[in-house]
C-alpha cells in the first residue's frame, strides 16, 4: 500500500449487514481523502451500492462465481 492510503479488507463472508453498514462509513470517515477500500464480497450481496454514497469511485476488479473483489476509493466528505 502507499503510504496515503490504508487498506481495509474485510474477507470474512458471515458478517452481519449491520456491521458491513459500519465498515463502509468507518472507512470512508477514517481514510485519506486518497485512501482505499478493498472489500472482498459475497457475489451476490448488493455491497457495492451503498459505497457509491461514500466513496467517488468504486470498481468491481474481478473475482470467482461465488466471491467479488470491490475496490472504492476517495472517500467524500461531508460538507
Amino acid at each position: 500500500a502507499r503510504k496515503n492510503e490504508r487498506n481495509v479488507l474485510n474477507a470474512f463472508a458471515r458478517v452481519s449487514q449491520t456491521r458491513v453498514a459500519g465498515l463502509r462509513t468507518a472507512a470512508a470517515r477514517l481514510l485519506h481523502p486518497q485512501g482505499v477500500l478493498w472489500l472482498v464480497a459475497n457475489r451476490h450481496l448488493p455491497y457495492d451500492r451503498p459505497l457509491t454514497t461514500l466513496f467517488r469511485d468504486v470498481s468491481d476488479i474481478g473475482g470467482d462465481s461465488a466471491f467479488r473483489l470491490i475496490r472504492a476509493s476517495h472517500p467524500i466528505r461531508p460538507r
